[in-house]
């Protein structure tokens, strides 16, 4: 575990304003990916702070037969660890924490998102959980599903979602695109026992070069 200054430096991802947000394409009419990659995404408070980074730092793998929905739906179920051994899907056990930061560079692929447990922490129920923070970035980008418990699909938001995938295709040199992670953190239940929730969106970037690289 990295020290407290070392986190504050590297993983930490201001709140971005979220009234500077564009939705991903549903569809993704360029070529077909046939590799993925992993991100789980945590939180702590360091000194009062919201610091967000990727558990797990594994590399892109091939698809395995049944596709992308066959890692989805092995990654999405609350045994995840479990089931991603028995799966050709990699294991989400514990590495090192990474910066919210993804390097990517090459054919399409297909990254996807999942949320720490146990964390209070769920993707927004009422806006698309990935936004773009720049309108002239979705070019490369697109096909967004949200992936509940039971693995069914959607490209509209989910209750309770943990899960999320979409294809990334990124140009060729130095490019920086910027996202939002739109997260609903719930916090304790006031005094009439109300469950509150608190709308957060996290910004980090896909670029080249630097960040977590897959």
């Amino acid at each position: 575990m990295a020290s407290a200054a070392n986190t504050q430096e590297n993983w930490d991802s201001p709140i971005a304003p979220r009234n500077d947000q564009t939705e991903m394409a549903e569809q993704w009419n360029g070529p077909a990916p046939t590799r993925y990659v992993v991100r789980e995404i945590e939180f702590k408070v360091v000194d009062r702070r919201l610091l967000f980074s990727y558990r797990n730092d594994s590399k892109a793998q091939d698809l395995p037969k049944g596709g992308i929905a066959t890692v989805a739906k092995a990654l999405c179920r609350p045994a995840a660890a479990v089931a991603v051994r028995a799966a050709p899907v990699p294991s989400l056990a514990a590495s090192p924490q990474t910066p919210l930061d993804l390097e990517l560079q090459g054919d399409p692929i297909f990254i996807i998102l999942k949320l720490a447990e146990p964390v209070n922490m769920t993707f927004s129920a009422n806006r698309k959980a990935v936004t773009h923070k720049n309108d002239g970035d979705r070019s490369h980008y697109g096909r967004l599903r949200h992936v509940n418990r039971k693995g069914q699909e959607s490209a509209a938001p989910l209750a309770g979602c943990r899960l999320v995938y979409f294809v990334a295709a990124p140009p060729a040199g130095n490019y920086q695109h910027g996202f939002n992670f739109n997260v609903d953190l719930e916090q304790d239940p006031g005094v009439d026992g109300t469950r509150r929730m608190l709308p957060l969106s996290i910004d980090p970037d896909i670029r080249f070069p630097g960040g977590s690289g897959v």
